[in-house]
């Protein structure tokens, strides 16, 4: 079952397999502490009775009102960056057709003069002329992929933010399970960020700065919600107010990374998953599960 796989016809070694089921491992951790801890929370937070008439008025639909929000903002970030890297891959197309023109053209030229006083050459090297505009364009780097690797990170790094803000201000009786379910999900992310940077082939320079920013972006989060924390009572209607917006925005962004990228991509609409055995698939969705039933596990002390 943990043999080698083919994937686009590549042969993956071992490791590979487990690193991939790992990562299911991860998509369970990530929708179990959407479900069993964020969303709880959030329902807590926004039927405390210290809140005002105002927000009681509404009461626990304020969840699904900022988590709804959270999931469209996400959406709508992904398609300006979607649209931004079709415009920027339409404009390099362009510019190569451009410049294949501009050396068509020029080689045309160098022919025609040729023409005029060597006409007997001409008709050997008409060939090497014609063929010399491709065989020196070279396959560049893939700049779209550098560019959405680019956006997914800084969509990563505003997520770990507002996990890490969400851990500071979580209440002592719910910290060490959801700092558990956070550590396990960054972990994993992390792992996924890492091979799409790798892949992506920037500059050792560049992979070292999108390297260091990821493992940052929590702890900063941590430490501005443990200060926001400190500063508010606990039974305060601010404090709860925060509490509870962080909650429903944490789990509307970890609901629709989860189904709508992490699941969606992986499995449903996943060339390479289709083609895997039905033992490896099976293990991918045992390890799914175990991770969102780990997160249950510790739903019962939290």
């Amino acid at each position: 079952m943990f043999g080698a796989m083919f994937v686009d016809g590549f042969k993956v070694p071992i490791i590979g397999n487990i690193l991939h089921v790992l990562k299911f491992f991860g998509m369970g951790i990530i929708a179990g502490t959407a479900w069993i801890h964020l969303l709880p929370d959030a329902f807590s937070q926004f039927s405390n009775p210290c809140l005002g008439d105002s927000w009681k008025s509404y009461g626990t639909n304020y969840v699904g009102l900022f988590g709804v929000i959270a999931s469209f903002v996400v959406q709508l970030l992904e398609l300006a960056s979607s649209q931004h890297t079709h415009e920027h891959e339409h404009e390099l197309i362009l510019k190569d057709l451009d410049q294949l023109h501009h050396s068509h053209n020029s080689s045309l030229k160098d022919e025609v003069d040729d023409l005029a006083t060597e006409p007997v050459v001409v008709a050997v090297d008409n060939t090497m002329t014609m063929e010399s505009v491709i065989p020196h364009k070279h396959t560049p780097i893939d700049p779209q992929k550098r560019f959405q690797t680019i956006i997914l990170e800084s969509g990563i790094l505003v997520h770990s933010l507002i996990i890490g803000l969400t851990l500071g201000v979580t209440p002592d009786i719910g910290f060490i399970s959801l700092l558990i379910a956070i550590s396990f999900h960054q972990m994993f992310e992390g792992m996924a960020l890492g091979i799409l940077i790798s892949n992506a082939k920037f500059d050792t320079k560049v992979k070292y700065v999108l390297g260091f920013l990821y493992p940052l972006t929590t702890p900063i989060g941590i430490s501005i919600g443990i200060s926001v924390r400190n500063i508010f009572n606990a039974n305060d209607p601010k404090m709860i107010l925060i509490q509870g917006i962080l909650d429903s925005i944490s789990a509307g962004i970890l609901f629709y990374n989860c189904y709508a990228e992490l699941i969606s991509n992986e499995i449903n609409h996943s060339p390479s998953f289709k083609r895997f055995s039905k033992q490896f698939k099976a293990a991918c969705f045992l390890a799914m599960y175990a991770g969102a039933s780990a997160m249950a596990i510790i739903g019962i002390w939290a």
